[in-house]
């Protein structure tokens, strides 16, 4: 199993690697990038330009699920800590129960 995991995977990349030639291959124009309000202006070939742009948007999307995460994280924490401290004092009402309870009764 894990030997067709890994042609899937080399053949995958293989292809996605043909691609990215055949698309820089096909976009080597030179395009203007110019920043707005900025005096700052930058030459750089069609292919760059898109994948600056997909890079960009991965961290991007990547940053975003991470928060999603951290929040998930630090509410499970919480549930965490308060289902400890309910425990504890369940604990602590059982003992006290325990106490009251005569010799008899306890098992």
């Amino acid at each position: 199993m894990k030997i067709l995991k890994n042609i899937f995977l080399s053949t995958l990349l293989t292809v996605l690697v043909a691609l990215f030639i055949a698309f820089a291959i096909s976009n080597r124009d030179v395009v203007m990038l110019s920043f707005a309000p900025l005096p700052y202006t930058a030459e750089m070939p069609k292919f760059l330009l898109v994948l600056i742009c997909v890079a960009i948007g991965v961290i991007l999307g990547g940053l975003a699920g991470s928060l999603s995460l951290i929040k998930a994280r630090m509410l499970l924490k919480r549930m965490r800590l308060r289902a400890a401290a309910l425990q504890n004092e369940q604990d602590a009402l059982k003992v006290e129960r325990g106490e009251r309870l005569p010799l008899s009764a306890q098992s």
